[in-house]
């Protein structure tokens, strides 16, 4: 059974069409990949199906039994609600139907609120409360906590356990996997697997289609290309489908070529004007072949090498590394790298992965240990949150800033290798989203041509095409790597060794699956209230440090607030639906830098309430 298709779909936005003729079907049960380069029209499509934003031509349609449950990028919940009653209004109409149901006398009114229990499964509401909140990570949380209290990624996280609760038998979801570790990716992933409804989703996470999907639609250009399988199978699919095509379309055109000619030297003789003409008009009724879409935009990433190095890369020993006034991250950390090694670092979010990078390229000192870099090893960070020298400066004048010896010239082939050309190399640096940001640090980093990497979370923000090129040209990186990621595609391919971090160390994994399958400990919701200060003595300097912690404390709640305001208005915007294309893609660019923030002061603010 269809439950919802689009035929000859159009979306335009001013004079820009996003969505160009697009047809495609879901059927019951299915689980769809919807992918593509950023900016192609996925969160639109997803939002006319959803009915939130109109069509300019076509039809959509759904079946009439079709209820849709649709979980935006990012978007959390509002406050007002303590998180079992936010999960609970999901059948509220069937619990009050219960309440009601042993004073009913009328045999009439008991069948219309029993049918309401039935149809929201009211009864069986706290199993799946429970069953959903345990799976999400929300199992240690206090349920009288009030959604407010929660953080942003929190939010999105408690959004999508509403949608789950809710079983509608279609799911939307738009990059549901962001704010997800592990252990509750692989929850949800065999949630899906088990769900009876249709599921389109938009991700990045390669792994998450492959275990997920039955079918992918990839947009391009505004057009949608369907594909049976998961995405390992779409990708082999499109390689045979592009060759072919494009045997055809060289084949049509050396048929074209040779008309054309033909026509040329004949049209004007007498003797074999007729013949001519007659080409022509074969040639005007010929259905042209469209030349496959190469990504011709994408990434070409190198990193080349000047010299090898020593073969001891890196020896670390019994190092540890307190952040905030006392907060320890971790103690008694070794680490041993040898030449040529691909080694990647995983572990729970506030484990200290970035803050371990840091330490190593020596801008944060750890309290004890030792760190030894081999004879002639040359380092290049790429960070998780991009620094720039100004914030006013265009994309070309940053990039000179830290190259002044390059022309114009090899500054803008540069950046073409990353797919800035064009006008968009004066977009202000400080404007560029989360996408943009990692593609100008990879432009940075390209002439260093340092022998070993240090990458924090090198795939974040990028799109499909993107995270391939960015995989293909490190595991070709001839040097040291030590990377950062929760890419499980990318864990999979690239490192050689994988290294778990932990409160006492590093822990060598056998394989991947070890570590997202291991029982982990669920995180703890922060109280409802601050613990009341300790009555021992206090040093003047102690107190000194305290009032400094209680005004950085502050700072930051500030600051969060703003942003939350900011984030607001700019949502407002988007909810307007206006039709100007250009307000709506510098409106979600300024979005994604908002909450870049929003997540760094975060993670600040968590650290110093643990004092």
């Amino acid at each position: 059974m269809v439950i919802a298709s689009l035929k000859n779909l159009i979306v335009e936005f001013g004079d820009r069409r996003v969505i160009d003729d697009v047809s495609v079907l879901c059927e019951e049960g299915a689980v769809i990949g919807l992918i593509g380069g950023n900016g192609a029209g996925k969160s639109t499509l997803l939002n006319v199906l959803a009915d939130r934003l109109e069509h300019t031509a076509g039809e959509r349609f759904l079946h009439p039994k079709t209820r849709i449950g649709y979980l935006l990028q990012n978007s959390g919940l509002s406050g007002g609600k303590t998180i079992i009653e936010e999960l609970r209004s999901v059948v509220q109409e069937g619990l009050e139907a219960i309440e009601k149901l042993p004073h009913t006398q009328d045999p009439k009114e008991y069948a219309r609120l029993q049918a309401i229990i039935d149809a929201t499964d009211a009864y069986q509401i706290d199993v799946r409360i429970k069953t959903v909140l345990n799976g999400m990570g929300f199992g240690s949380y206090d349920l009288q906590m009030d959604v407010a209290d929660l953080s942003g990624g929190e939010q999105t996280r408690l959004a999508l356990c509403k949608l789950l609760i809710e079983q509608p038998n279609l799911l939307l979801l738009d990059e549901p996997t962001n704010h997800l570790d592990f252990k509750t990716l692989s929850w949800l992933e065999n949630y899906i697997n088990e769900y009876k409804g249709a599921v389109i989703v938009v991700s990045h996470d390669r792994f998450f289609l492959d275990r997920c999907v039955d079918e992918i639609w990839e947009m391009q250009e505004g057009h949608i290309e369907c594909y049976k399988g998961n995405y390992t199978a779409f990708k082999e699919q499109k390689e045979i489908r592009v060759k072919e095509q494009m045997r055809l379309y060289e084949q049509q055109e050396k048929e074209v070529a040779k008309l054309t000619d033909y026509i040329d030297r004949n049209l004007v003789r007498a003797s074999t004007s007729a013949m001519a003409k007659s080409r022509r008009k074969q040639l005007e009724k010929m259905e042209l072949i469209e030349k496959p879409h190469t990504n011709e935009r994408r990434l070409h990433l190198k990193f080349p090498v000047d010299q090898a190095g020593g073969n001891d890369v890196l020896q670390c020993r019994d190092l540890s590394v307190v952040v905030g006034e006392d907060h320890q991250l971790f103690e008694g950390l070794s680490l041993e790298m040898k030449k040529g090694e691909k080694i990647a670092i995983v572990g729970g979010n506030g484990t200290g992965k970035s803050t371990l990078l840091s330490v190593l390229m020596g801008e944060q000192e750890p309290i004890s240990g030792k760190i030894r870099w081999g004879a002639n090893i040359q380092r290049a960070f790429f960070r998780q949150a991009t620094h720039f020298i100004d914030d006013e400066h265009t994309v070309l004048e940053e990039l000179s800033a830290l190259y002044p010896q390059m022309n114009y010239q090899q500054l803008r082939s540069l950046l073409a290798q990353v797919s800035f050309i064009g006008e968009e190399v004066e977009l202000k640096v400080g404007t560029l989203s989360g996408g943009e940001r990692a593609r100008f640090q990879f432009a940075a980093l390209m002439p260093l041509r340092c022998n070993t990497l240090l990458l924090d979370e090198p795939t974040n923000h990028l799109d499909l095409p993107a995270r391939e090129e960015v995989e293909r040209s490190i595991a070709d990186f001839g040097g040291n790597l030590l990377v950062v990621s929760h890419d499980r595609y990318f864990l999979s391919k690239v490192p050689d060794r994988i290294l778990k971090l932990t409160p006492n160390g590093l822990e060598e994994l056998k394989t991947l699956e070890e570590y997202w399958q291991e029982p982990q400990e669920q995180p703890i919701a922060p109280p409802k209230e601050k613990k009341a200060p300790p009555s021992n003595y206090k040093s003047k300097e102690q107190r000194a440090q305290q009032a400094a912690r209680r005004q950085a404390v502050s700072r930051i709640e500030r600051e969060l607030e703003s942003i939350e305001q900011a984030l607001a208005e700019k949502q407002a915007i988007l909810d307007e639906g206006t039709a100007d294309y250009k307000v709506l893609e510098d409106c979600c660019n300024e979005m994604e830098v908002l909450r870049t923030k929003q997540d760094e002061l975060t993670e600040q603010w968590l650290l110093l309430q643990d004092d």
